[in-house]
């Protein structure tokens, strides 16, 4: 049980650092819209 959950924790490291990029990429054409409506 132990050893699974230790390597559960690089896989969702792993998903962590290739999900941040997309989410400021979101961000930042979000807040460029909102710019653009004002």
């Amino acid at each position: 049980m132990k050893f699974y959950s230790l390597v559960k924790i690089p896989i969702l490291l792993n998903i962590v650092k290739t999900l941040v990029p997309v989410f400021k990429l979101i961000i930042i054409k979000w807040l460029d819209m909102k710019k653009m409506a004002f």
